[in-house]
């Protein structure tokens, strides 16, 4: 039939008990045979999460295979799920990687329904996945070299796990930014980004009017409070705009030499233009 929902319950009782819910998109006359296994696909997971290592199922088509179909997988309570849980999909039981399908956890349940649509293969194999836990925001850039006053090439961060693993499968991540520059600093994102849900990282590009190597930071509390990123970034003077002459004491005496002027080369935001090596004259 098509467009309805089946359910196999399928294990062998008790912690084994691991129904799986077919909903069929297309395929008048398919024969499904669904098998779960309380055991470990030896499978990797797609990046940004850690495939379960405690269930997995296999489905079994033969007849007209199931189109635009999705499926619904359930745990044992007493191995509950979280928020961040998908359903993924392979066409062979260790395949490295599966495919991610998504899906929505259900806490209550303890399963993760209607993942988007499976693959038309003759066989298939399903396993949940969680995502990598972010711990640590990272620079995955070098460091910039740019002029005062002009925006730099593209600057990355991004949030990853202990192990430097990145990580796609959490909330949306708020990531604020900043300068210890005395300058002017603007970022061509805002001083607030966000990496969203199924993204690791997010890119920005960053000016600053004054010369030197600020470091810049990016910072993380949302979802939760992460260690944060620093770079040292350097910023060349602009081109030559005007010199700037030192003060000079008073009173001074007629006629008399004054001793002790400076005369500084500086670009249009007063930073010194250390490569300006022109003979001035002045009167």
């Amino acid at each position: 039939d098509t467009a309805n929902t089946y359910v196999f319950p399928v294990g062998a009782g008790g912690t084994t008990y691991l129904p799986f819910s077919l909903t069929s998109g297309g395929g008048t006359t398919p024969v499904a045979t669904v098998t779960a296994f309380n055991s470990n696909s030896n499978g990797t997971a797609s990046a940004g999460y850690v495939l379960s290592t405690t269930e997995y199922w296999s489905l079994a088509r033969t007849g007209t295979l199931l189109t635009g179909s999705t499926i619904s997988l359930t745990r044992p309570a007493t191995n509950p799920i979280n928020s961040s849980y998908v359903i993924q999909e392979a066409a062979t039981v260790n395949a490295n990687p599966y495919t991610n399908l998504g899906g929505t956890p259900n806490i209550i349940t303890n399963s993760v329904n209607a993942s988007s649509n499976i693959g038309t293969g003759p066989t298939a194999f399903f396993a949940l996945a969680a995502s990598l836990t972010a711990s640590k925001l990272v620079f995955t850039t070098s460091a910039i070299t740019t002029t005062a006053g002009v925006a730099s090439g593209t600057i990355t961060v991004q949030r990853q796990d202990a192990s430097g693993n990145p990580v796609t499968g959490e909330a949306a991540r708020t990531v604020t930014l900043s300068s210890n520059s005395t300058g002017t600093v603007t970022y061509s994102a805002g001083t607030s980004v966000t990496i969203p849900n199924g993204s690791s990282s997010v890119s920005f590009t960053y000016t600053d009017t004054k010369a030197g190597t600020p470091t810049i930071t990016a910072a993380s509390t949302s979802p939760s409070t992460i260690t944060s990123a620093t770079q040292v970034e350097t910023i060349s003077p602009a081109t030559l705009n005007h010199f700037a002459i030192s003060a000079i004491s008073s009173p001074q005496t007629a006629g008399t030499a004054i001793a002790g002027i400076t005369l500084t080369a500086q670009d249009i935001y007063n930073n010194t233009v250390t490569s300006y090596t022109t003979t001035v004259a002045y009167s």
